[in-house]
C-alpha cells in the first residue's frame, strides 16, 4: 500500500522507486526532531533517546558587558533514537530516483515507533539538489507528520496510511512545477 507510492501514478515515466529498509534510525535525515518528540512526550513506545552533551552560550546582556557575563549552560540534547527490539526494519526510505538528468531525486522517510498496543508512523519528504555530477544533498525537509493508531484499528486507518503516498506525489509534483515554472 505505502510501497506503491510513485509506480502507479503519473510519475512512473520520470522516476524509478527504490525502497530501502533501514535497520536503525541514524540514517534518517532529520531524526533529531523525532528524538526530541520522544524525549518530550510521555509514551509507551519501545524506543530510547540518544543524547549528546553540549553547552549553550547565553549572554545576560550585550556581549561586551562586564556586568552580564557569558553563561555556558550544559545540556543533553536529543539527537537520535534507538530500540532493542529485534524487528525486520525500523524505518523505510522511499526514494524516487529520476530517469532524466534535469530532475533531482525525492525521498519519503517513514519511521515506525512500536509499543505493545499501538503504532505511530512519522513521515516526511525530502527534496534534493545536485551539488556535482550525479551527486545530491538534501535541500529541503518537510515538517514531520504522524499517524498513530491502535493495532485493532488498523483496518480503519489504512486510508490514512495510503494518504502518505498521495501527499508524497503531491509534494513532488508541486516542487517540480515550481522549479521548472510549469503552470496548468
Amino acid at each position: 500500500m505505502l510501497i506503491q507510492t510513485l509506480n502507479k501514478d503519473k510519475f512512473n515515466h520520470i522516476f524509478d522507486l527504490n525502497v530501502t529498509e533501514c535497520n536503525n534510525y541514524d540514517d534518517i535525515f532529520g531524526i533529531n526532531t523525532i528524538a526530541k518528540w520522544v524525549d518530550e512526550n510521555k509514551n509507551n513506545f519501545f524506543v530510547k533517546v540518544k543524547k549528546e552533551f553540549s553547552t549553550n552560550n547565553i549572554y545576560g546582556g550585550n556581549e561586551s558587558s562586564i556586568i552580564w557575563p557569558k553563561l555556558n549552560i550544559p545540556r543533553w540534547n536529543p539527537v537520535s533514537i534507538y530500540t532493542d527490539l529485534d524487528i525486520v526494519f525500523h524505518s523505510l526510505k522511499l526514494r524516487a530516483n529520476p530517469k532524466f538528468p534535469s530532475v533531482c531525486p525525492y525521498q519519503c522517510n517513514v519511521i515506525f515507533l512500536i509499543s505493545r498496543y499501538n503504532l505511530r508512523l512519522f513521515y516526511s519528504f525530502i527534496s534534493f539538489k545536485e551539488v556535482s555530477w550525479d551527486s545530491y544533498e538534501p535541500s529541503y525537509l518537510s515538517k514531520w507528520n504522524s499517524i498513530e493508531f491502535m493495532y485493532h484499528n488498523y483496518e480503519e486507518r489504512k486510508k490514512d496510511i495510503s494518504n502518505i503516498s498521495i501527499e508524497f506525489n503531491s509534494s513532488v509534483e508541486k516542487h517540480i512545477r515550481s522549479l521548472h515554472k510549469i503552470q496548468i
